[in-house]
């Protein structure tokens, strides 16, 4: 289940945490390698929001359980 996804120039989509993790090590997409520096320079990651849409009306329970899971993980990063 994607939380906050955005999709890449090169078409791959991602939660968006999960591609800045990725992009922090290699400036390339994780799935075709290929490069997203000039995506980067933008500075910020536009969610894809027909994604976002379909899966809240589609999977509300689940999106909820992610939403979840999403700020556990957060919280026990900030420690």
């Amino acid at each position: 289940m994607f939380f906050e996804p955005v999709t890449t120039p090169c078409g791959h989509t991602f939660c968006k945490e999960c591609l800045e993790r990725c992009l922090d090590h290699r400036p390339n997409c994780p799935l075709c390698k290929q490069s997203l520096r000039e995506y980067l320079k933008a500075g910020k990651y536009n969610p894809t929001v027909l994604l976002e849409e379909l899966m809240s009306a589609t999977f509300p329970s689940q999106l909820a359980d992610r939403k979840q899971v999403h700020q556990t993980e957060m919280a026990e990063l900030s420690k």
